[in-house]
């Protein structure tokens, strides 16, 4: 089993990685939003400029195999706002930081149960801004 969407993983230097897919699919369009207005991206739409986003299949799986492509990249972890994604959290990061991967982040939602709510709650803009705004990083 690989997470999902790792294919994207080798060309960025930025991955954000979500519990489940549909998590994902709503940061990928959260980003894609965030990207096309703002202001250093408004003269081209550049796709590449994305950080790479990936799902691992529930809060408290990932594989130390997972790791190994991270090594030397800047990771946030997007976890549901409940005890399973902070502990989730905590040691997806230790295994980060164990293969090499230079920063770790967490974000988890305000006032929503995961990312897809927070996403259908408001505008998909504002879900990018706070991912980039209210993440913590991990130690």
């Amino acid at each position: 089993q690989a997470l999902w969407g790792e294919g994207e993983i080798a060309f960025r230097d930025c991955v954000l990685i979500t519990e489940g897919e549909s998590d994902a699919l709503a940061v990928r369009a959260a980003m894609r939003a965030w990207h096309d207005i703002a202001v250093h991206t408004v003269d081209k739409y550049a796709p590449e400029t994305f950080p790479a986003v990936v799902a691992k299949p529930d809060a408290g799986t990932f594989k130390e195999t997972w790791a190994r492509p991270l090594r030397g990249k800047e990771v946030t972890l997007i976890t549901d706002a409940d005890e399973a994604g902070q502990n989730g959290a905590k040691k997806t990061a230790c295994i980060l930081r164990a293969a090499g991967v230079r920063r770790v982040f967490a974000w988890m939602p305000s006032g929503a149960k995961d990312a897809r709510a927070a996403f259908k709650a408001g505008m998909p803009h504002l879900l990018a801004n706070d991912i980039y705004t209210k993440r913590i990083e991990l130690e």
